[in-house]
């Protein structure tokens, strides 16, 4: 039985060494942590993001209001790990994206990728990045606010953004593929609008008390 069957039976997870955990499924994340040389094991939340997401209004959203919304989420992911992990420490992370107080999810059905392009076409999205770490009986919270600057957009590019699968899961705009040329990042990281920044991962592993 994998450890990912064994919590999701709700059984205590024990690791012979200090082992990091990436309570994500998602591939951008696992890429990020792999490029970053970050040897972790992936075992993902058993956390019901809708349970959150209905509780939150997704229209007429500010800055302030978006920014608590993504704190809730990685909150929560966080929560099922909590006194099940021994000897590990777990990172979980969440990505929301703002435009004009418009909280934009992911498409799922390219029809909506494309009205998203198009919405987003000429304006700066805010890409919301929380993370929560526990190590050891810790947990610390934190965000990172990226703000992307979205070139104005062909009908033409819209078109082929939307033959891009990979971007119907992938919260907000195109980020799931390379970042494309129509896109410019104003003062952030890559990884972070990519789901996870590996720098700011190492610090809060750093303030849980992680060993190396």
């Amino acid at each position: 039985m994998t450890n990912q069957e064994r919590f999701n039976k709700g059984e205590t997870i024990t690791f012979s060494k200090p082992t990091i955990v990436l309570g994500s499924g998602s591939p951008q994340r696992k890429d990020a942590m792999e490029r970053a040389g970050i040897p972790f094991e992936v075992i993902v939340s058993t956390f019901d993001d809708g349970t959150v997401n209905f509780d939150y209004q997704h229209a007429n959203v500010s800055k302030k209001q978006n920014k608590l919304y993504a704190m809730k989420m990685s909150e929560e992911k966080i929560k099922p790990f909590i006194g099940k992990i021994i000897n590990g420490a777990v990172v979980t992370a969440d990505c929301t994206v703002l435009c004009d107080g418009i909280i934009l999810e992911k498409p799922l059905v390219k029809e909506k990728l494309i009205e998203i392009h198009r919405f987003i076409s000429g304006k700066t999205v805010y890409v919301f990045t929380s993370y929560s770490v526990y190590y050891n009986g810790k947990v610390v919270h934190s965000i990172k606010i990226s703000p992307v600057k979205v070139m104005k957009l062909s009908e033409e590019i819209i078109e082929k953004i939307g033959e891009d699968k990979k971007a119907l899961l992938s919260a907000g705009f195109r980020i799931a593929g390379d970042i494309g040329d129509w896109l410019k990042i104003c003062k952030t990281d890559y990884f972070n609008i990519h789901g996870l920044c590996p720098k700011h991962v190492k610090k809060q592993l750093k303030k849980v008390g992680f060993p190396g």
